[in-house]
């Protein structure tokens, strides 16, 4: 009798130890929701201070063409001609933006996916382990092994939602990286024609406050920007 009274009472701790593995479960995943809403945020804050800082573009070229109207407007500066572009507009506006968010949203969704299908097939083992112990069902050793399995297995998933959190941050840092080098390289280019010896970038609450609007490239960066986006369509 002693004994039933003492692995009854064990098996009501084995309870409470499990529902502890719920309550893990559910961190991981609400940790993984909370990652998703913050992802775009995320991208936009980085991507514009790595152009605000690293858009400055030194290029002198004093031999180049100055026909065009946007180019006289840059030769009026005396001692240095300077253009800026609104990096919100090229990135809310670049169609390789759209492309490679939609691409990381379906490798996010997949990834999570994954781990909310082992949270569901891990809960409804829990809860058949519940019910088998309150039950008297299975024996004490049992009940210690399939506590044991169900640890386990809840160690397994909180691991992969983890390594699922690294890798969606790995993407989000190389997506920003071949944004900002794509619109530099254009801004680059488009250089050779109008010859400013600086183009900056600013966003709304950065560090430039007023600018003048005839200095505003920001329509032909993106127009630019997404012709060629669409002439690499066409070539793949």
């Amino acid at each position: 009798m002693e004994n039933n009274l003492e692995n009854t009472e064990e098996q009501k701790n084995a309870i409470e130890e499990t529902n502890e593995v719920v309550n893990q479960t559910d961190d991981s995943s609400k940790e993984m929701q909370k990652n998703k809403k913050s992802l775009f945020s995320t991208i936009n804050f980085y991507v514009n201070i790595v152009l605000f800082i690293v858009l400055v573009i030194l290029i002198i070229n004093p031999f180049g063409n100055k026909n065009t109207k946007k180019e006289a407007a840059f030769s009026e500066n005396v001692g240095i001609n300077i253009a800026f572009l609104n990096t919100d507009s090229v990135f809310g506006n670049y169609k390789l933006v759209e492309q490679l968010k939609d691409e990381l949203i379906v490798k996010k969704e997949k990834m999570e996916s994954e781990v909310m299908s082992k949270q569901q097939t891990f809960q409804t083992k829990l809860t058949n382990f519940q019910s088998n112990v309150q039950n008297n069902r299975i024996t004490f050793e049992q009940s210690q092994d399939a506590e044991r399995k169900l640890m386990q297995e809840r160690d397994e998933i909180v691991a992969l939602g983890e390594r699922y959190s690294s890798d969606i941050m790995a993407l989000e840092y190389q997506m920003q990286l071949q944004i900002t080098d794509s619109v530099i390289n254009f801004a680059n280019r488009y250089n050779k024609t109008y010859n400013a010896d600086y183009i900056l970038g600013y966003t709304k609450g950065g560090g430039i406050l007023v600018a003048n609007e005839k200095y505003d490239i920001t329509q032909d960066i993106i127009t630019g920007l997404n012709e060629e986006y669409e002439k690499s369509l066409k070539t793949k």
